[in-house]
């Protein structure tokens, strides 16, 4: 399988993953907007610094990709794409409809 292949399974995998944190634990993550910026904040952060980290991960031997796959992609795409269902809600509740 190729590189790219898997980095999109990872991707599909991963949005789901948070898909399901937003779903099953509403009341978790930022929703005040510093928080939202902060959370913004630390997922640019994080984006960069895992592609070096990726790359000493996957020097830890016959293991090294599943255990950097795992360690690195995993939490920081899931992260990702959770802060971006964070945001997307917040605004949601913000701009919709006034009772």
């Amino acid at each position: 399988m190729h590189g790219g292949e898997i980095l999109v399974f990872f991707c599909l995998g991963c949005a789901a993953l948070a898909l399901w944190v937003l779903a099953r634990f509403p009341g978790l993550g930022p929703r005040r907007p510093l928080t939202i910026v902060i959370a913004v904040l630390a997922v640019v952060v994080g984006l960069p610094l895992s592609g070096p980290l990726f790359d000493a991960a996957v020097e830890f031997g016959r293991f090294g990709v599943a255990l950097a796959l795992l360690a690195v992609v995993l939490p920081t795409l899931t992260s990702a794409f959770w802060v971006s269902g964070c945001v997307l809600r917040t605004l949601a509740e913000t701009l919709g409809p006034r009772r």
